[in-house]
């Protein structure tokens, strides 16, 4: 089945990643010391709630037909395997490696396999890997789906403890199995994947007022969170406080973008694009970078905050630019040897 690629989509992950790439940046490592860009970048972790939405779009939009095929779930299995382990084994070895030389400490190969097989609670070797647990539990509920429909007796249940955890976060309550695994599973979430699905079964049904209306909605919010961040500072908030403000907008920009891409409305900048499919890479690495180069340089040296703000503009820049070149001349050959070799 020869599916249409989405460019529109495709951007909006490279700016998503961006956006993530930016909040660390300024966040944690010291961009602009958070004084001389104040806060406009403090919301770019909600880069991570539209790759949530995104991923629940992508994997309704290639991998519902596979439901009720008699080897639907192997193919589905194999292309997410393929998608998710390769590219981050490789990075995780490296960061095992660099890290091992950085800091001399053999408990960073503690729980190792955890960290290989991307269990929940691994150790973040990969600083970005966190989010990677909660889309494969997505792709094991779907996986269960494509296998027959009558596990959908399992994944409503799950699907309504997920709901019920985001509204009790987004009061301030912790959630309703307060420290047991249970929340790993049902978490807020996965309420951002089943945004995705619904963007899915409405994107192409929606005509042009409404994906301006759309888009609209998704310029004023950001601008209001802008507005908003920039006052209240910098601070971290439970993720079912995420699904309301940033799972919504997620939801109508990835439906937005998706209607643009069906109704051949706006042709996406290649750059963008271009962004988009190296944003995988750019994800995993950039964090690690920033940390190796805030540790090794900037406080090595006791650089002030204006050298720092110079130089991590610097590093940034760098760091996306190598993602190109990691996705062009490692990423994407890797990916097609071993579709080649996985039949």
């Amino acid at each position: 089945m020869k599916l249409k690629k989405l460019n529109s989509l495709q951007a909006g992950r490279g700016l998503a990643a961006l956006m993530v790439v930016l909040y660390h940046a300024n966040g944690r490592y010291g961009f602009g010391g958070r004084r001389h860009l104040g806060h406009i970048f403090s919301f770019g972790f909600a880069g991570v709630d539209f790759f949530f939405v995104l991923s629940g779009f992508i994997i309704a939009y290639t991998s519902f037909h596979l439901i009720g095929q008699k080897n639907g779930i192997g193919l589905f299995l194999k292309k997410r395997i393929i998608r998710i382990y390769p590219i981050y084994w490789f990075y995780l070895i490296v960061a095992l490696v660099v890290g091992f030389i950085q800091y001399q400490n053999l408990h960073i190969f503690d729980h190792l396999g955890n960290a290989f097989l991307l269990l929940p609670g691994h150790p973040s070797i990969i600083q970005t890997s966190w989010t990677l647990p909660f889309e494969l539990f997505f792709y094991l509920l779907v996986s269960l789906l494509i296998f027959s429909r009558w596990t959908l007796f399992l994944i409503v249940p799950v699907a309504i403890l997920s709901i019920i955890n985001a509204v009790l976060q987004n009061f301030g309550t912790y959630g309703i199995f307060q420290d047991h695994a249970l929340n790993d599973l049902c978490t807020p979430f996965n309420v951002e994947f089943l945004f995705g699905i619904l963007a899915y079964f409405i994107y192409d049904k929606i005509g042009k007022p409404t994906i301006y209306a759309l888009i609209l909605i998704v310029c004023v919010t950001i601008v209001l969170e802008i507005m908003y961040f920039t006052k209240a500072g910098y601070n971290e908030i439970y993720p079912g406080q995420r699904v309301l403000p940033f799972g919504f907008l997620a939801f109508a920009a990835v439906t937005a973008f998706a209607a643009l891409d069906n109704k051949e409305i706006f042709k996406a900048p290649k750059i963008l694009v271009s962004l988009g499919d190296a944003s995988y890479t750019l994800y995993l690495v950039h964090a690690n970078i920033f940390s190796f180069a805030y540790d090794t340089i900037f406080m090595r040296f006791k650089y002030s905050e204006e050298k720092i703000m110079t130089l991590m503009i610097f590093v940034v820049s760098v760091t996306i630019l190598f993602s190109f070149i990691l996705y062009k001349y490692f990423e994407r050959p890797l990916i097609k040897r071993i579709n080649l070799i996985w039949k």
